[in-house]
């Protein structure tokens, strides 16, 4: 096998771990990674937490090799290793910093991620990141889109964090749109060396917010094509989630008087 039949073989088994996307009662879900060369460091993961919660990471670790890759893996096993029900998206950056640290903190090579926290018992999500682009939340109810922001630096430097990591909540409701992505998205140029950028970003979510998440991944990267003449710079990682109708719960002041009556009829 030469070097080059073995970076390719190695890209197609570092990707065929990624997860399919998602689509159940409570998200629709379509996430998409496209390498600069034939493996890179971008990568992502999608996790249910029972049934009330679902985990959305990604992390972009620098360069475009395989030892981008090498870490990236490495990134995700310590997540899908470390979560669990009612963790914090800060106590994982937190974890991860230290792991890092301690293992590659004299490489060189460090990594940005994110971890998105759905809940749906409580219609809300939870972000926490570090040095990403801002995740876009369209809420549906006012058409605007909000920004939510990566708060502390690249992880795998400095241990502890410099700058803390802070979470940001919000409310979500049916209609509602997540878009996660990293820089790789809004920092692709055109001829003149002018980068997409954020605003085109949320103007393009704005547009075609009504589609279903795997057909506004789409348009996404049909935008980024058209601006860029196909002609990418970095890897791209591109996470659309588009929220359900949330689940009603019935509370036990609907629910008594329900039982009462059925034990009255009876």
């Amino acid at each position: 096998m030469t070097p080059e039949e073995e970076v390719n073989f190695a890209a197609k088994l570092h990707y065929s771990f990624l997860p399919d996307d998602l689509d159940n009662e409570h998200l629709d879900i379509a996430a998409k990674t496209i390498p600069y060369r034939e493996i890179g460091g971008d990568y992502f993961a999608i996790m249910p937490i029972l049934d009330s919660h679902t985990m959305v990471c990604y992390c972009d670790v620098t360069g475009h090799s395989v030892i981008s890759a090498l870490l990236a893996a490495r990134v995700n096993t310590y997540i899908t290793t470390h979560m669990e029900p009612g963790i914090n998206p800060c106590e994982l950056i937190e974890g991860l910093n230290e792991y890092l640290c301690k293992h590659i903190s004299n490489t060189g090579t460090f990594t940005s991620y994110g971890s998105l926290l759905i809940s749906h018992n409580t219609n809300e999500i939870i972000f926490g990141g570090a040095a990403l682009p801002p995740v876009l939340h369209y809420n549906s109810a006012n058409k605007t889109v909000e920004t939510l922001k990566a708060e502390t630096i690249f992880l795998g430097a400095i241990h502890p964090l410099p700058v803390p990591c802070i979470t940001h909540t919000r409310k979500i409701d049916a209609g509602d749109k997540i878009i996660l992505c990293t820089d790789g998205i809004i920092e692709v140029e055109n001829g003149d060396r002018e980068m997409w950028g954020l605003e085109r970003l949320i103007e393009t979510v704005e547009n075609y917010h009504q589609l279903p998440s795997i057909k506004l991944n789409d348009m996404i990267l049909q935008s980024l094509n058209e601006y860029s003449n196909n002609q990418f710079n970095d890897d791209l990682t591109l996470i659309s989630i588009s929220i359900k109708q949330p689940e009603k719960i019935i509370t036990n002041q609907i629910l008594f008087p329900v039982l009462m009556v059925i034990r009255y009829s009876s």
